[in-house]
């Protein structure tokens, strides 16, 4: 990941030369630590997404169809899908815990056309504060 290639970037610039002056050092912290600042406080006006997760969807289950299902209690910001054991597992990001929570409370113990198991959704532990 990025993260992890600016490390072992750095790490290589001190084998081959030495350290860079204390003066250089110092703008390179100052300029790390303002990042996470700038992004911090730029999100601090923008609520966190709120995950809610759904487990024992069919074996067939596309992502249109997790789409489908999920869009129509908010605007879904963000998805993933992928199978586990006898069936597919997933997770969808809204904006705001009102919609994460009317997905969950409409979607959790679902029955689904063809399928013998009940659809399980639950908010991430902790999320949406």
């Amino acid at each position: 990941s990025g993260g992890g290639w600016r490390r072992r970037r750095s790490e290589s610039r001190g084998r081959r030369n030495e350290p860079p002056p204390r003066q250089r050092e110092r703008t390179r912290t100052r300029s790390r630590s303002r990042q996470p600042l700038r992004r911090g406080s730029g999100r601090q006006g923008t609520p966190r997404p709120i995950r809610v997760y759904l487990s024992q969807l069919p074996r067939d289950f596309e992502e249109d169809e997790l789409m489908d299902i999920t869009s129509e209690y908010g605007k879904v910001l963000a998805s993933e899908l992928h199978r586990e054991g006898a069936y597919k597992c997933g997770w969808v990001e809204y904006a705001t815990k009102a919609e994460a929570e009317a997905a969950v409370n409409e979607l959790d113990e679902r029955r689904m056309d063809e399928w013998n198991m009940r659809l399980q959704a639950y908010l991430y532990p902790g999320g949406g504060s």
